[in-house]
């Protein structure tokens, strides 16, 4: 075994978690202190690294973290997040790599990896997609509504600070405020790509945003923006004339009084399929899809 393998075993066995910290500088003991480190469940440890000068450090630590299933990797990727608001001030500047590796972290509390929106943002990293969709955990709100909230208001990077809304919402938060000023961020972002030719990004905003406003039943705001989106008056896809079947997703989801008869008329035109109805109210954003594309592509 090489020698630096063997002190690390040995601050390993000794639980040297300071020692451990200063081999993460040397490039060459790096893997097996971060291995160490986690082996060892140190929280002290890992956020001390998280804290470090080095922006590789800082990554391959995060990177690490993200596939840890024990309760205590929350607390520490709670640390991360609050601690990721000090390098946009004066102390650290992130580089491209670290914006990315928030957006895994969002990814991993959200539970769920848009394929389309992380192909682009990853298209030079396939692999990483491949493991990213992989990621299937569910954080609580509880322990990141805070150092979300937090990180929304400082964080200056608009895709990111977009994500991050949508997986706080995605986690159960349901502030109307928040929810009027994403429905208005979203329409700022369609309206902006719309000069630029990233179809796909716009898919994935205007889909999210509508699976979002599912999320808020009873809510008037949502209502009113799911049957504007579906008008083509909100949330508009450029170069897309047609109806919006993600609205339609989401006002059956929704089940507003306000609205059955709106979907009704739908319905008896045969625009919509007639399950739409019995689904009304019942069913989430993504089963309704499910059951509803399924029959138009028959």
């Amino acid at each position: 075994m090489p020698l630096f393998g063997q002190n690390i075993e040995k601050m390993k066995e000794k639980r040297d978690i300071n020692g451990l910290v200063r081999a993460l500088s040397d490039a060459k003991l790096r893997s097996e202190a971060i291995k160490a480190l986690v082996e060892l469940k140190s929280k002290e440890g890992l956020i001390k690294a998280l804290n470090s000068d080095n922006a590789e450090v800082r990554v391959e630590v995060a990177e690490a973290l993200k596939d840890i299933g024990d309760p205590y990797a929350l607390e520490v990727l709670n640390e991360f997040l609050t601690n990721t608001l000090e390098f946009y001030g004066s102390k650290h500047v992130l580089k491209f790599n670290e914006i990315k590796q928030l957006i895994e972290v969002i990814t991993i509390i959200q539970g769920r990896a848009p394929e389309n929106l992380l192909n682009i943002l990853f298209q030079d990293d396939p692999l990483r997609v491949k493991a990213l969709k992989k990621v299937k955990k569910k954080l609580d709100l509880e322990t990141f509504e805070r150092p979300l909230i937090i990180f929304i208001a400082e964080c200056d990077n608009w895709l990111v600070n977009w994500y991050a809304t949508l997986a706080l919402f995605e986690l159960g938060y349901r502030d109307e405020e928040f929810l009027h000023a994403f429905i208005k961020a979203s329409e700022e972002y369609l309206e902006y790509l719309a000069q630029y030719n990233y179809p796909t990004l716009d898919l994935v905003i205007h889909e999210e945003t509508l699976r979002t406003l599912s999320y808020f039943k009873g809510n008037k705001i949502a209502v009113d923006t799911a049957v504007k989106a579906y008008k083509g008056e909100l949330l508009r896809i450029p170069g897309i004339t047609g109806k919006s079947r993600y609205a339609i997703y989401a006002l059956i989801a929704l089940g507003d009084p306000s609205t059955k008869e709106f979907l009704e008329h739908l319905v008896s035109d045969g625009r919509v399929p007639r399950i739409a109805l019995e689904l009304y109210g019942k069913a989430t954003y993504d089963e309704i899809k499910a059951q509803l594309e399924s029959i138009w592509k028959k």
